[in-house]
């Protein structure tokens, strides 16, 4: 059993999540330590919370475990094998925490040759906004072998709460299907508007009568995010694109077709032209004219 107390944790990303979370795990008195590419980034958080700043991965020897947020794929695989990366670690007992989103085929790539460099690895992706990071309400999904006891106590301190799924990389293909069925919604309800557009149909009437249907919550919910003009971005719409790439490759890596996604891949990526910053849903009003 770790000490609350006792830990020090490395945030190795400090973008969106990664410094929510880290705000959160400084409330709770837990020791910092954090890295991100552009160092500015990582100064600028720790000038509002207790942390120390690191200027390469290979740098966090002293923590107990090290929690992963950056961007994709490529991301993931420079900071475990680029430069003084990871892999470049001397303490073996660092438990490495993979958060970010990814296709399955990196993760299992990346928990290889973490492997056999004698670090531990496992998959930790979450659900939920920078909202839920900033207090502790994340669901975190875990894969991995035998370290998997200890990942979630570490997890179950920002967690609401923590599914353990079994071996790497079933954490990272949960996520993305997650993913796909969240990220879907804004599209399919951005077309249903254009129909409503198209003959002359007050959305007042559409949001009535779905009311009563079983998805009306979700169309309510959705539709208030991206006519608002005053939401913050939960999760930016360049985010959405990306996601969506690594679902289509991940679809094709297994040797399947990716219809579907690879139609929804094409929008978001448009959408990431004209609005990349943008809260997601909000990519649906680039399919009204109004």
């Amino acid at each position: 059993m770790l000490g609350v107390s006792a830990l020090k944790i490395g945030i190795l990303g400090t973008g969106r999540m990664g410094s929510a979370l880290a705000e959160y795990l400084a409330e709770k008195n837990i020791e910092l330590v954090v890295y991100n590419r552009t160092r500015a980034k990582a100064e600028e958080l720790c000038s509002r919370i207790e942390c120390s700043v690191v200027d390469a991965p290979a740098n966090m020897e002293d923590v107990d475990a090290i929690i992963i947020f950056v961007f994709d794929d490529n991301s993931l695989l420079e900071v475990v094998s680029g430069e003084h990366g990871l892999l470049q670690l001397k303490n073996k007992d660092i438990l490495i925490m993979n958060s970010t989103t990814v296709t399955p085929t990196t993760s299992l790539h990346v928990y290889n040759i973490l492997k056999n460099a004698g670090l531990h690895y496992v998959e930790s992706p979450v659900y939920g906004s920078k909202d839920h990071a900033r207090t502790g309400k994340l669901i975190t999904i875990l894969a991995g072998d035998d370290v998997l006891d200890t990942a979630e106590e570490i997890a179950s301190l920002y967690s609401q709460e923590v599914f353990r799924v079994g071996l790497i990389p079933t954490a990272s293909a949960i996520k993305l299907a997650l993913n796909n069925i969240g990220l879907v919604m804004p599209a399919l309800i951005g077309e249903s508007l254009a129909i409503l557009e198209a003959y002359g149909v007050k959305h007042e009437k559409f949001l009535r009568i779905s009311s009563k249907l079983w998805f009306g919550e979700v169309v309510k919910k959705y539709y208030l995010r991206a006519m608002n003009e005053r939401q913050e971005s939960k999760f930016s719409v360049a985010g959405a694109a990306k996601d969506y790439s690594l679902i289509v490759r991940a679809l094709h890596d297994a040797g399947y077709t990716a219809e579907v996604s690879s139609g929804l891949a094409n929008y978001y990526k448009a959408a990431a032209e004209e609005m990349p910053e943008e809260d997601y849903p909000k990519a649906m009003r680039l399919l009204i004219k109004e």
